[in-house]
């Protein structure tokens, strides 16, 4: 009796530590995606005023970047394969998530003149708010990227049957 106690204890900060570790990681891919579109940006408007040095400090930074990202990937896949149990499933109020990561990309978009419409019903749904929310940033950093100045972005969130919708459109 003792011994299933401690396992259910140790199992139960098993699944405590990979969730810290999964949130954190895409709490860190976040800016870290906001920081390299800054780069982007930075390169598209001051590239031809550069000097050997910003080079060089551009590169660094962008060097650094990339090499966070990817020990972050690095982390979440080896979090999925050692993950010995089912995800327990919460609910998620979608439509909160939605509106907190296109509050995280507003800088980006306002940077580049870009307008983001948001259209979304009130939703939630049962899934892992860490994934939804990287698949979100996931969705909005490329609309964003590939959307021309002054172009529009627009966030469609709408139930479908049994199913919640998300729709990134842009210009």
């Amino acid at each position: 009796k003792e011994l299933r106690a401690q396992y259910a204890q140790l199992a139960e900060i098993e699944q405590m530590k990979t969730h810290m570790i999964r949130v954190t990681a895409h709490d860190i891919r976040s800016p870290l995606s906001i920081i390299a579109s800054y780069l982007e940006l930075l390169d598209e408007d001051m590239a031809q005023h550069y000097t050997d040095v910003d080079l060089m400090y551009r590169d660094a930074i962008q060097q650094a970047v990339a090499r966070i990202m990817q020990l972050t990937t690095d982390i979440l896949s080896l979090e999925r394969l050692n993950e010995h149990r089912d995800v327990t499933l919460m609910r998620v109020p979608l439509t909160r998530l939605l509106e907190k990561t296109l509050e995280e990309f507003s800088a980006n978009s306002s940077q580049v003149n870009q307008k983001i419409v948001v259209n979304a019903e009130p939703l939630s749904v049962y899934g892992d708010s860490a994934d939804l929310h990287e698949a979100i940033a996931n969705l909005i950093g490329n609309a964003i990227k590939y959307t021309p100045e002054g172009g529009t972005i627009e966030a469609r969130l709408r139930r479908d049957g049994e199913f919640a919708v998300l729709d990134i459109v842009d210009s």
